[in-house]
């Protein structure tokens, strides 16, 4: 469990443009799939890592500017791609403490998705 607040943030930010590159090839597929057979996307699960929680509850943490990053991008992505249904994060809830007080990064990716 603890591996992960070690090696996650520092794996993103040192090979961030192989990600995010590896992230858009993907959503790029799947728009391509959906415009071919006339579907919609929606993702409800969100963007980022899964099983990702706060070390300590109570306090306000700071790996999740890795995992903000990587959703802010993937929102841009979808929007830019057309996607019809979009959530900022799958950790949008009270037991994230560290993402879920960020009221100001929840309502900047709103503004993006409701353009």
């Amino acid at each position: 469990y603890q591996l992960e607040k070690i090696f996650a943030p520092p794996a993103w930010r040192s090979f961030k443009s192989y990600w995010e590159s590896w992230l858009e090839k993907r959503m790029k597929a799947w728009a391509l799939l959906a415009q071919k057979n006339k579907l919609e996307l929606f993702t409800t699960e969100g963007w980022g890592p899964i099983n990702y929680r706060d070390f300590k509850p109570a306090q306000k943490s700071k790996e999740w500017g890795w995992v903000k990053e990587v959703c802010a991008f993937a929102v841009e992505r979808a929007v830019e791609l057309g996607w019809k249904g979009i959530c900022t994060s799958n950790f949008t809830a009270p037991q994230f403490p560290g993402i879920w007080q960020d009221i100001k990064w929840h309502q900047k990716l709103t503004e993006i998705i409701l353009s």
